[in-house]
């Protein structure tokens, strides 16, 4: 096999990128200014500062601020003098320069932002080595090693967004501002509006950062209820939307589509009887249809270190309100974490998906198949302890929703006899009221429809 030899790695460069004066200056505002010293903790880590004296004065002040103590040049010396660290960090005469580096710590935001670029500049390179070297070893599964390379440069992007300490006193008025904006939207929908009116009520729309199970037995229309949602979103309300098909392929996907928006039996299309009348409607769909933001990918056995990178760079280069993902028992284990315990990998993925659904700000509908339970049962109504054989389904997610159709269990002349409508059961809101909402079928059309729309 051929050897790869390195030379010179990007780890031991004799020069990264640094502004040594900035870092000077970050150290010094922080002995002259209390103030400047918060800020300066709260937004710097050691490992930010190039020069090791800095980093080690760094550290120092920063331990000394931790015991409770004031910054200054003499708490300072005293603790670098106790671990035997004054020399390391340049001497008494280099921190008495320090005090009198700046005048004032009045430009210490913009010292922050020269140390904090140049850090960043830093990690891309050591991170583009450490790529390098896993690249180079074949012993890794490249999943993982793609995987890695990509957690590795995104942990290095989100530094700047990531959260931070927020007093009460700037939340209050931020929170008093949303209850006013949310009392002059009375009775709009604050989140993304599933197109049912009757379930718009109850949830107030689809929350961003939450992860939404809609779950039943097969044949109960879960994928087509997750479409009218997604296709909802996305040509009346010009949200950015991306499917993630892992059942259906994004032809056979985008043929319900466009059926269900002309009102065309998708059937008649599959035995090819559709008449001029049935073209003039698709043709008038093709235009709003073909400019929705909806986003498809039907790869079959995707994970979700997958579908999280994927759906990073859409966010990143196009935005993103929403994502679908059909089902959740197709999804497999991404790399190492193939353990052989399905339960656990179930677990993981529910898990890893709210994390997503919380990163990106957007809400997750996962689609998920139930157990056998409803099957057993008199009336066959699905509950929410036909998740519980699935890992941590339920406590992961922020709402469950059940599909049940009675029609589904009925023969065929009981079936042609009977009732069409369905049972949107919402068996979990952990941000409201649980319940059941009823929407009519129309499976020629493989659409759901509200009650109240279709009396009108």
């Amino acid at each position: 096999m051929e050897q790869f030899e390195f030379t010179q790695s990007a780890n031991n460069m004799t020069t990264l990128p640094h502004v040594s004066d900035a870092e000077r200056s970050v150290l010094g505002s922080m002995l002259i200014d209390a103030g400047a010293l918060e800020v300066c903790l709260e937004q710097l880590r050691e490992e930010d500062f190039y020069v090791p004296a800095n980093a080690t004065i760094y550290a120092a002040m920063r331990d000394v601020r931790a015991s409770g103590n004031a910054v200054d040049l003499v708490t300072l010396t005293a603790e670098l003098e106790r671990h035997n660290k004054l020399d390391m960090a340049g001497g008494l005469t280099y921190l008495t320069d320090l005090v009198t580096f700046v005048p004032t710590a009045a430009n210490v935001q913009h010292y922050i932002g020269l140390v904090e670029t140049k850090s960043t500049q830093r990690a891309l390179i050591r991170a583009g080595g450490e790529i390098m070297r896993d690249g180079m070893d074949d012993e890794k599964e490249l999943e993982d090693t793609l995987n890695l390379a990509e957690k590795r440069i995104y942990e290095i992007s989100m530094r700047k967004v990531q959260g931070t300490l927020v007093p009460m006193e700037q939340i209050v008025p931020e929170a008093y501002h949303l209850i006013g904006e949310l009392a002059q939207r009375r009775g709009k929908i604050t989140g993304i509006p599933s197109g049912f009116i009757e379930l718009d009520r109850m949830t107030n729309g689809f929350q961003k950062s939450d992860l939404i199970i809609v779950a039943s037995r097969p044949a109960m229309g879960k994928s087509s209820f997750a479409m009218n949602v997604a296709q909802y979103a996305a040509v009346h309300n010009a949200k950015t939307v991306v499917v993630f098909s892992l059942e259906m392929s994004s032809e056979q996907l985008v043929m319900r589509m466009l059926c269900t928006e002309a009102s065309v039996d998708s059937q008649r299309i599959k035995e090819g009887l559709i008449g001029n009348n049935e073209m003039n409607n698709l043709m008038e769909v093709m235009d709003p249809m073909s400019r929705a933001k909806i986003f498809i990918d039907d790869s079959s056995g995707a994970n979700v270190a997958m579908i999280r990178s994927k759906c990073r760079r859409l966010s990143a280069r196009a935005g993103l309100d929403m994502i679908v993902i059909d089902y959740l028992q197709l999804m497999q284990a991404s790399g190492s974490r193939k353990d052989g315990n399905r339960m656990q990998e179930i677990s993981d993925m529910t898990r890893q998906l709210k994390l997503l659904a919380r990163e990106l700000n957007v809400p997750i509908i996962l689609l998920c198949q139930l157990n056998r339970g409803p099957d057993t049962r008199a009336d066959h109504r699905p509950v929410i302890s036909d998740l519980r054989e699935s890992g941590s389904i339920e406590q992961d997610a922020d709402m469950v929703i059940l599909l049940y159709r009675p029609a589904a269990y009925m023969d065929t002349q009981e079936y042609e006899m009977g009732d069409n409508t369905s049972q949107i059961i919402i068996a979990k809101h952990r941000h409201g009221s649980t319940g059941v909402v009823k929407l009519l079928w129309q499976g020629e059309y493989t659409r759901f429809r509200s009650i109240a729309q279709e009396n009108q």
